[in-house]
């Protein structure tokens, strides 16, 4: 009879415990010491939320499934974003104070989502970061941080230059992006892990198309490359300075590019002869190719 009772006692101690370990203000839950924003609630009809000054952590999924709220304004004092913590929401812009040390994976979105964010803004006291036509730049300008996903909203043939003096693409920083076609600058020195995960475009069932269409590389030497960032570079038109197109073509990652100039790369032909079923079509004058 002890055991059945302290069996059916013991979710109800679990309960008591976490709500000592937890506070709930206006349907945000946080960490007791209020330094972790633990969970945004899916029904919480407000429009605009400033997230508390003295909030250090955004935990994974804290915003997911909130399709109302639409501005989001960062404490400064935040320091970790954690996975997905900002995605699957209806956002449409993000205010920042300061852009954490800390960055999970996919924290405004996976790119099989698409996603309602058109704007990054940033106020006058941001301690480490600038908004430049509605992009996430570092204060320096010199890394691209973050690009909103439908600020240019044309995933077919939308294009964006990235400005000259821009050093370093971020992890992730063109996810979910709906962008066909990007220019770096010839300051780019390294692009980095995911940086043009950009939105799937799915033409006919579950075929995907998971890469940029074209890029356009300015710099004479070619950038460092952090692991994958153009996804499947075997299947995009890469242009570069013409005295430097050999150089590309024979540097390892950026000799994968399936042609370069308009010249194919062996790389780029391997990968097509690898596939039985590769189809191509012409849509708004841009060759697209489909798995």
């Amino acid at each position: 009879m002890k055991k059945t009772l302290l069996f059916m006692l013991l979710p109800l101690l679990c309960i008591l415990l976490q709500a000592q370990e937890t506070v709930v203000i206006d349907g945000v839950t946080f960490s007791v010491d209020k330094k972790t924003l633990i969970k945004y609630s899916a029904d919480k009809a407000d429009e605009e939320y400033v997230v508390p000054e003295g909030t250090e952590i955004i935990s994974e999924y804290a915003f997911g499934h909130n399709r109302h709220l639409q501005v989001l304004t960062l404490p400064l004092s935040l320091k970790e974003i954690g996975d997905n913590a900002l995605a699957g929401t209806g956002l449409k812009t993000i205010i920042w104070n300061t852009y954490p040390d800390v960055i999970g994976d996919w924290i405004w979105g996976f790119p099989a989502y698409a996603s309602n964010l058109s704007s990054f803004l940033t106020l006058g006291n941001s301690t480490n970061c600038i908004s430049v036509d509605g992009v996430l730049f570092s204060k320096d300008k010199k890394k691209l941080l973050g690009f909103p996903p439908t600020k240019v909203g044309n995933r077919l043939s939308g294009k964006y230059e990235i400005p000259e003096g821009t050093e370093v693409i971020t992890k992730q920083a063109f996810a979910c992006a709906d962008i066909a076609i990007v220019i770096l600058p010839s300051t780019i020195n390294r692009i980095e892990e995911d940086a043009f995960s950009v939105r799937w475009l799915i033409p006919t069932g579950d075929d995907t198309i998971e890469e940029l269409i074209e890029v356009f590389c300015k710099t004479i030497i070619p950038p460092e490359i952090i692991g994958n960032p153009f996804i499947n570079p075997e299947y995009i038109a890469l242009y570069v300075p013409e005295e430097s197109a050999d150089i590309y073509r024979n540097t390892e990652y950026w000799k994968r590019f399936r042609t370069i100039n308009g010249k194919s790369t062996d790389s780029g032909i391997q990968q097509m002869k690898q596939s039985s079923n590769l189809e191509s079509w012409i849509e708004n004058d841009i060759l697209i190719y489909r798995m």
